[in-house]
């Protein structure tokens, strides 16, 4: 495995959200096998600069190219092949067990007249077992709790076999519990597959923990873009959240962990 490949490059986009000018200029290189979280206040265009990554917004301007190839001269369906984009929440029919949902993930790979097959089978009940999911195949969606419902979102999108992993807030409306249960999953693959990881968070300490990178996002532009030892520090978080605050190193479970303590909010950002 080459990890030092360019996987997922984005050039000079220009982003725009119906007349809305998001982002502009904005540049950005994944590489493989790494987990990289973009941070940034509200409004800084995080989550419609991975909506642009996963193809389901198209750039006003930029190119933005996936394994070499630009993003938008491929298909719907060769892109899903290469990339799964787990949203904030998604809508999905409360009456589809686990397993009728997690075999939705492979559909890139199936043509429209072909069965489902047992290797795909075996790629769904792997992914249920990677995601502690194998004995709630058959319970119904909408009988899960969130935490369980949003494992089900991820099966789903690790059926499709991605080489990159897009998520977009993907501890919103979790209690802490599931939160962390959720990022030890992503974690763990992340260790295990390989997978490329870009994810949208705003917990700071859930960022500096589970990513390898941070890139942080304020009014369409990047600001910082590094090695999480490098870029996090108070006066990131002062430039971005306008909060007075407290980075200290706390031993956790034997190793050093940065951690984020907020003082005050200190003005405009």
């Amino acid at each position: 495995m080459n990890v030092q490949e360019i996987v997922l490059q984005a050039d000079h986009l220009r982003l725009e959200y119906g007349r809305q000018l998001v982002a502009e200029d904005l540049s950005l290189t994944i590489r493989r096998a790494q987990i990289t979280a973009i941070i940034g206040p509200n409004g800084s265009g995080k989550s419609t600069l991975l909506k642009a990554m996963a193809r389901l917004l198209p750039p006003a301007a930029g190119r933005l190219t996936l394994l070499g190839k630009d993003l938008w001269q491929l298909s719907e369906k060769q892109a899903a092949q290469k990339i799964a984009f787990m949203p904030q929440s998604a809508i999905l029919p409360p009456d589809l067990t686990v397993a009728e949902v997690v075999r939705m993930g492979r559909l890139p790979h199936r043509s429209f007249w072909s069965s489902f097959q047992a290797a795909d089978e075996e790629i769904c009940q792997q992914v249920m077992e990677l995601t502690g999911l194998t004995s709630y195949a058959q319970r119904p969606l909408g009988s899960l709790s969130g935490g369980e419902r949003q494992r089900a979102r991820l099966a789903l999108a690790l059926a499709q076999q991605p080489e990159i992993l897009l998520l977009d807030e993907p501890t919103t409306y979790l209690d802490i519990r599931h939160q962390l249960e959720l990022m030890n999953i992503v974690q763990e693959l992340h260790r295990s597959l390989g997978l490329t990881v870009l994810m949208v968070l705003h917990d700071l300490n859930q960022a500096v923990r589970y990513s390898q990178r941070l890139v942080a996002l304020k009014k369409g532009r990047i600001i910082a873009d590094g090695p999480v030892v490098d870029v996090f520090d108070s006066e990131l978080v002062r430039e971005l959240y306008g909060v007075e605050n407290e980075i200290k190193a706390v031993e956790v479970h034997g190793h050093v962990e940065h951690v984020f303590f907020p003082a005050a909010v200190c003005g405009e950002v």
